[in-house]
């Protein structure tokens, strides 16, 4: 049965992609979309408690990030809103959609902390949440700062800047957070002030920045922070060495395909 919902909604997605793709010619299936419209909406099938964030819906979302991107997401939104559960949606930013809700509820539990943090001086809440977050989900942390203080470049509004104050009393926070580590802490810290990519300013945001320019930076800083946070598990253990050993995997075999054995 789950297997069954899980196919159908791949078609859904797919379908959904052809809509929005330019060069592909549209597939107009609207009985389809109705019917999967009624499955991501049912509270029966769907878990939406702040705790818990489940289901069909849940599955579509991750489904058309991983496969087409988040600016795919983006461009089905409008036309289909039911795709994207309420509790997701992100009401903070700028036009723009904060791709790792798919982290789930432990996510934007840290991220609005942050933000409470940043522009209510809520330090004290924001600790006990990050006392929370055990083993990789400290990765929250570094996503919700870049969310939150990086992103708030990006805007030309006086409301949605961060105050000088507020950033130095979070960097202050920050550097008191010994479970973080000595790289994670150097991160968190770049992200505050905007400086990620040191002197590449291409990876630097700003209300100029175009909106490719900015997905392009939000998946470097993804990957520099879950490369930091989970270096030792076997699946991230090729793109650590990558990045510190290149030589090492010069004679190395990486099987990309299903297939390869």
């Amino acid at each position: 049965k789950v297997a069954h919902m899980r196919y159908g909604l791949s078609v859904v997605a797919e379908v959904l992609r052809r809509q929005v793709t330019v060069d592909e010619e549209p597939i107009v299936a609207h009985r389809l979309m109705q019917i999967a419209n009624k499955i991501c909406t049912d509270r029966t099938l769907n878990e939406f408690d702040p705790s818990v964030c489940t289901g069909p819906s849940v599955f579509l979302v991750k489904l058309i990030i991983r496969q087409y991107g988040i600016a795919c997401l983006e461009k089905i939104i409008p036309n289909h809103p039911w795709v994207m559960p309420e509790i997701l949606h992100n009401e903070g930013q700028d036009q723009n959609r904060d791709p790792f809700v798919v982290y789930g509820p432990d996510y934007l539990r840290v991220r609005n902390a942050v933000s409470g943090a940043m522009y209510g001086n809520l330090i004290t809440e924001l600790s006990d949440v990050i006392k929370a977050q055990v083993g990789y989900k400290i990765l929250y942390l570094p996503l919700s700062v870049f969310e939150v203080a990086t992103l708030s470049k990006a805007s030309t509004q006086p409301s949605k800047q961060i105050p000088t104050n507020a950033v130095a009393a979070f960097d202050e926070f920050i550097k008191s957070q010994p479970q973080l580590g000595n790289e994670l802490m150097i991160i968190v810290r770049t992200l505050l002030v905007n400086q990620q990519g040191g002197p590449l300013a291409q990876l630097q945001v700003s209300p100029q920045q175009p909106s490719l320019a900015r997905d392009l930076t939000s998946i470097a800083v993804h990957t520099a922070i879950v490369l930091s946070t989970r270096k030792d598990t076997d699946v991230l253990a090729p793109f650590v060495n990558m990045l510190n050993n290149p030589s090492a995997l010069v004679n190395a075999y990486l099987p990309t395909m299903p297939e390869d054995n």
